[in-house]
């Protein structure tokens, strides 16, 4: 799904590094942009050009996962994405607070 690729370019790209190997993705999963998301890897390794991304070290157990993006637009890719997590998540109803009973 082109969301969840975006997210996860987005997840690459606020990366110290800029990369991200097929074995951490779980941690991108577990992320508040990969939330809920789970991407098949060959749609990964099929779509990261078009994200942004270049696929490194492809082996029959994993690859990497690198952003060809400048620092600038990294950052702009992060922002971009945080703030439509934040638009996405569910807005949570206050909860209801019982007034204190005292018994004597």
């Amino acid at each position: 799904d082109a969301e969840g690729m975006r997210a996860l370019a987005a997840f690459v790209a606020g990366r110290p590094d800029g990369t991200l190997d097929s074995g951490e993705l779980a941690r991108f999963y577990g992320s508040a942009l990969g939330q809920g998301r789970r991407i098949a890897k060959a749609t990964i390794l099929a779509q990261a050009e078009h994200f942004d991304l270049v696929v490194r070290n492809k082996t029959a157990s994993g690859f990497t996962l690198a952003t060809t993006l400048n620092r600038t637009a990294r950052w702009a890719l992060v922002s971009e994405a945080e703030e439509a997590a934040k638009a996405r998540a569910p807005v949570e109803a206050p909860s209801a607070v019982e007034p204190a009973t005292s018994y004597p």
